[in-house]
This record gives structure tokens, C-alpha cells and sequence, in this order.
């Protein structure tokens, strides 16, 4: 699953599938195939129950078969985040840790929850930790760079991503589409959408990321053909919902962004890393919703670190 992108996974999915029939007892194979879960609802290619019990029950299975498997905990603490059962996810990833401490995608999960939390120069630490173990992550190529810019580090963003273009190209044309969004430099940013439909043109990522700059742009109607299609292309996807009140919000409609993000709560996939960090969402901070919506997730929005 290096590429991370919709073509990759799937082919995973069905490597990880046929290793387990080949082999029941291989626990890592159960792992991969949890991950993959966790890829395609964050893509929306299945449901948020779906993703949920194929993340959980792929750990478990793991587990059974091997109780010190630090991968498994790994996964056990990504599935118990996705909840927003926290406490099993420090725990678990905390675990993973314990057992293998040069393990990077703990080191992943655990600054997911640093982030949700509140925490970002946590959270950064254990990025930079797990990207010296794995170089090659495109997921921490991305996010460390993401969460730099987010906390003022700009210059390191850029650099952290222009040194790993060849490592990771669709994640890090991702990142500075992100970051070209925030500075509402919607030239550049075009030009790292076009990046990344010529690397995965179908890809779930691809097709938001036009929707959001088409709707930054300020065209409507284009950024509601956009929804249309993904609407019939991805429904009952676990992030559906969520991606498009971003977009909603990009088009000036915070009621109709509010009221997604209020009903993600429920559904539980609401991004409160988007939420709180993103520089696209400042408006939204400043309005009194967002404070409930994050404490409907049971989180203290004016936690600062």
C-alpha cells in the first residue's frame, strides 16, 4: 500500500485477502487486510460499520493468533480512535510501542490521538520518531508536513515535501494542494491538483480535492456537479458526508457545513485534526457551533498545549 492510492489499496486488499486463505495462522496477513479496511472508509469505498468491524475484528484475529503482536495492538488502537474510544486507543497504541518500540505506525496511531486531543507538538514528535524509522511513509510525509505548516513551521513543511516528491509524489501533491488552499494561491494549487489526477485520476483524494478548489474558486455550480457525482459514485461511504460539507463550507454555506458536521458527530467521522488545525477552517473556529461540535465528540475545544 506504499502509493496509498485507490488503485494500490485495493490490490492490497486482495493480496492480504488470498494470504489469509493460504495461510490462517499468519497474523500479519490479518493486520495488512484490517489496514486496508481502515484505507477504504477513509475513502468511502465502504461504510463507516464496515470499516469499523474489518479494522477490529482483523486485530482481534491477529491477536488470537499471536498476543505479543505489536502490528495488531497497532491496529486494535487505529480501530478504537476511529470509535473515539480513546482511552483503548492510547492504551493499545502505547502497547504497540512497548513491544516493538522501532514500530512507526504506532508511533502513527498515537500521534493521531495526540492531535485529536490537542496535542500538536506532541503529536510532531512522535511523527518525526516514526518517520526515522520508516522513511518512506507517504501517510507521515504528508501529515508531519501538514502539521508543520499548521503550526507556523512553514519552511520545514515545504522542505520535508520537496525532499520526498520522488518518494511520495501523490501524497506530497496532496500536502501543498493543502497548503496552496490555505493561501488561497489558487494557481499553484491547480497545478498540484492536475499532479495528482495525472497520478490517480479516479482516486477518492483526487476527486475532492477538485471539489474543494473548484468550490474556493467560487464556482458553484461546478462544485455541485462535483458533489452530484461523488454523491452517486460513493454512496454510503464512511466519509462522504464529511468531505462534502468542506465543501459546503468553501462555498460560504457554514449552516449547511455545520449541520454535516454536526450529524458526522453522530456517525462518528468527524476530523476534529481538519477542525482544529486546518488554516482553511478559521472562520469556523470563530463560530460558537464549532465549540459543540467538538465537545459532542468529548473532546475540551479550547485545550492549548
Amino acid at each position: 500500500m506504499l502509493e496509498r492510492t485507490d488503485t494500490s489499496i485495493r490490490q492490497a486488499f486482495e493480496l492480504f485477502t488470498n494470504a489469509t486463505k493460504l495461510d490462517s495462522s499468519y497474523a500479519r496477513a490479518y493486520v495488512g487486510l484490517g489496514q486496508c479496511y481502515a484505507e477504504l472508509g477513509v475513502r468511502s469505498y465502504v461504510s463507516k460499520d464496515e470499516a469499523s468491524l474489518g479494522m477490529r475484528s482483523n486485530a482481534q484475529r491477529a491477536l488470537e493468533i499471536d498476543q505479543n503482536l505489536a502490528e495488531g495492538h497497532s491496529l486494535l488502537s487505529h480501530a478504537a480512535w476511529g470509535v473515539d474510544d480513546f482511552l483503548t486507543a492510547e492504551l493499545e497504541a502505547r502497547k504497540a510501542i512497548e513491544l516493538n518500540p522501532n514500530l512507526s505506525i504506532a508511533y502513527q496511531n498515537l500521534a493521531n490521538l495526540m492531535l485529536t486531543l490537542g496535542y500538536p507538538k506532541k503529536a510532531i514528535e512522535l511523527m518525526e520518531i516514526g518517520l526515522l524509522l520508516d522513511p518512506l511513509s507517504p501517510w507521515l510525509i504528508r501529515s508531519l508536513g501538514q502539521m508543520l505548516y499548521y503550526t507556523g513551521r512553514e519552511e520545514e513543511a515545504l522542505d520535508l515535501w520537496r525532499l520526498n516528491l520522488k518518494v511520495a509524489p501523490f501524497d506530497v501533491h496532496l500536502g501543498l494542494a493543502t497548503y496552496y488552499f490555505g493561501k488561497a494561491d489558487y494557481q499553484n494549487a491547480e497545478g498540484e491538483v492536475r499532479a495528482m489526477e495525472l497520478l490517480s485520476s479516479g482516486d477518492y483524494n483526487t476527486s475532492f480535492m477538485r471539489g474543494y478548489l473548484t468550490a474556493l474558486e467560487g464556482n458553484v455550480e461546478g462544485a455541485k456537479k462535483i458533489v452530484d457525482t461523488l454523491e452517486h459514485d460513493f454512496k454510503g461511504g464512511a466519509t462522504l458526508e464529511r468531505n462534502i460539507g468542506y465543501i459546503k463550507y468553501f462555498l460560504g454555506d457554514m449552516d449547511g457545513f455545520f449541520e454535516a458536521m454536526f450529524h458526522c458527530v453522530e456517525t462518528r467521522v468527524i476530523d476534529p485534526l481538519t477542525l482544529r488545525y486546518a488554516p482553511l477552517f478559521e472562520k469556523a473556529r470563530k463560530d460558537p457551533r464549532y465549540s459543540e461540535v467538538i465537545k459532542k465528540v468529548g473532546l475540551d475545544p479550547d485545550l492549548k498545549e
